[in-house]
């Protein structure tokens, strides 16, 4: 008699305990892309050091630039990751550094590995931590901000397609949509309270008085256009309304995607938009 069992990634009905055949499949995919994952972010972290050769000394061509420590973590992340599945095969290999010999040994021993009790959640944490790596070294996709974590209330960004996201400081998991709408829920309930009307060159006027922060009008229409700032028409279709905390979360968005800081004349801060 054949006991039907079901894989605790997917939940499809399998007749083997563990993941099924294309949990499996999927995981070993993630697993291969780990080398071009982490040649990346080795590029990453080192994208502006750059050596010449000058009468046989060895010269830099330009002021190396600070390490980028966030594509180091990533790295040390992925080993990190690497050692405990590994560890799920045979724990002597607890101590083991060397993320290549890692890899090797857990796609040698992936059939075995997917039987575990833990099986699951390493996959998906192998699948999110290369999709996150992918989202560091080549961010093709705008991110936006869909608010904040309601555990600890560190900031989020996501990009459209994103349906999930992992808060970067405590770590919980968050549905985008519902953050979305709270997020939107709670701008509302703000843009009635405290409400800044002007048109674009007037918001960032007064955005850049009162945050210090140097914003130019064209870099207002740009969030409004792109739906980085959450803003309504007046009825005479001539000033745009927003909030204090939408534009704040607009800032917050651009330092994120390190969009271009425009300029200001100083004279410009001192001018006042009507604000209601």
């Amino acid at each position: 008699m054949t006991t039907t069992t079901h894989c605790p990634a997917c939940l499809t009905p399998t007749n083997h305990p563990g993941l099924c055949r294309h949990c499996q499949g999927e995981w070993r995919n993630a697993l291969h892309a780990i080398p071009l994952a982490i040649q990346a972010l080795q590029l990453k972290a080192w994208r502006q050091t750059h050596t010449s050769h000058d009468a046989g000394r060895s010269t830099h061509a330009t002021t190396p630039q600070p390490i980028d420590w966030t594509a180091q973590d990533q790295m040390q992340e992925i080993t990190s990751l690497l050692n405990w599945i590994a560890t799920l095969h045979d724990q002597k290999l607890a101590t083991e550094t060397h993320w290549p010999r890692l890899l090797n040994t857990i796609l040698a021993n992936l059939p075995h590995i997917s039987q575990t009790d833990q099986a699951a959640t390493a996959m998906r944490t192998t699948i999110n931590t290369i999709a996150r790596t992918w989202r560091m070294t080549d961010p093709t996709e705008d991110t936006h901000a869909i608010g904040e974590c309601p555990q600890c209330h560190q900031p989020l960004f996501a990009q459209d397609s994103e349906t999930v996201i992992t808060c970067p400081t405590c770590h919980s998991q968050w549905d985008t949509q519902w953050l979305k709408t709270r997020r939107a829920t709670r701008i509302a309930q703000t843009l009635q309270a405290n409400t800044i009307q002007g048109t674009p060159s007037q918001i960032a006027r007064w955005t850049t008085a009162t945050t210090g922060i140097r914003t130019t009008g064209h870099q207002v229409s740009d969030w409004i256009r792109r739906g980085k700032l959450t803003a309504q028409r007046t009825p005479d279709g001539t000033q745009w309304q927003t909030s204090m905390q939408a534009i704040l979360d607009a800032i917050q968005d651009r330092r994120t995607t390190h969009d271009t800081v425009g300029d200001l004349p100083k004279h410009h801060a001192t001018r006042d938009t009507q604000t209601t």
